[in-house]
């Protein structure tokens, strides 16, 4: 079936039911707005706005939208993102990078954190806090223990503060 207004097919359905707007369907909906770039609007009279709700044999899985805050922007600058339930994830390379747990606990490098703050990584985990670039301050877990290191950036040097736990490094004594 193909609805057309001034000679130009508008909606589809094939012989499977997939409907098609602006465009012959290859899925149960496809849409192509052609050039006019904006493909959907939604427009829902609730204070927080429209949303879509992904559903598994009738159990949502996901929300897009307002409303359930899956992904949320608000104004100009407001941006939310959160889960319905468990755990917030991100990646890279397809590679799990950051987890926020459903408790807050943030993990880095680690897909169960323990602590509020956990970072990990197969080498020396490190954790660095620095000014525009000309200097820095480093908490490592290393072989040699616990070290809270100050330095210059991109260099070796070691300055002050520095504290090393678990080692008898003659430079921290």
């Amino acid at each position: 079936v193909a609805i057309s207004t001034n000679g130009t097919g508008r909606l589809f359905i094939n012989g499977s039911g997939h409907v098609g707007v602006g465009i012959t369907p290859d899925a149960t909906l496809t849409v192509d707005s052609g050039s006019a770039g904006l493909v959907t609007n939604l427009n829902s009279s609730n204070a927080n706005g429209g949303y879509i709700v992904g559903k598994s044999s009738g159990t949502p899985i996901w929300d897009f939208g307002t409303a359930k805050q899956a992904l949320n922007v608000g104004g100009a600058s407001d941006v939310g993102l959160s889960t319905r339930t468990g755990f917030l994830a991100f990646g890279t390379a397809n590679l799990e990078r950051l987890r926020i747990t459903s408790d807050g606990k943030l993990g880095i490098g680690t897909s169960s954190p323990s602590v509020n703050l956990h970072a990990s990584s197969s080498g020396n985990t490190k954790i660095r806090i620095a000014d525009t670039g000309t200097a820095f301050t480093s908490l490592a877990q290393t072989s040699g223990g616990l070290e809270l290191v100050g330095g210059a950036a991109n260099t070796s040097a070691k300055y002050m503060p520095a504290i090393k736990f678990g080692s008898t490094d003659s430079a921290f004594t």
